[in-house]
């Protein structure tokens, strides 16, 4: 779905790509930076989208783990739904929040069912298990 021509956020009728890296606090700029070439190489980018980047975010976060509050189902009802309506499919262990269906086999799951969700109108049955 392309935004309105208003949107700050998104560039009119083009594609959106979050990306996160981790990595070492020695190696993070470096990490930052091959992470376009990554997706590059991946063909998920042509080498002149590089000119279409909007923006980069670099933060270093210390160890964490994210904790569920009580209230987070009630949150991701009102949210993931108004992020859907704008064509953001935000899943994955840190993208859908729900870090009890978030190992690594779940979330490369979640992201092929959100591909088949758009293009064949396949139900997504891990991200909307319980």
């Amino acid at each position: 779905r392309t935004p309105s021509s208003g949107s700050k956020m998104f560039t009119p009728g083009g594609p959106i790509i979050a990306a996160r890296a981790c990595c070492s606090v020695r190696s993070s700029v470096a990490r930052a930076l091959m992470t376009t070439a990554g997706l590059i190489r991946a063909k998920m980018l042509e080498p002149s989208d590089r000119e279409r980047i909007v923006s980069r975010y670099h933060r270093i976060v210390g160890y964490s783990y994210p904790i569920p509050t009580l209230e987070r189902d009630r949150a991701l009802a009102v949210l993931q739904p108004a992020l859907q309506e704008n064509g953001v499919y935000s899943r994955g262990r840190f993208g859908a929040w729900r870090y009890e269906i978030g190992n690594m086999d779940h979330s490369v799951l979640m992201g092929v069912e959100a591909v088949n969700h758009i293009v064949a109108g396949e139900k997504e049955l891990v991200f909307h298990s319980s």
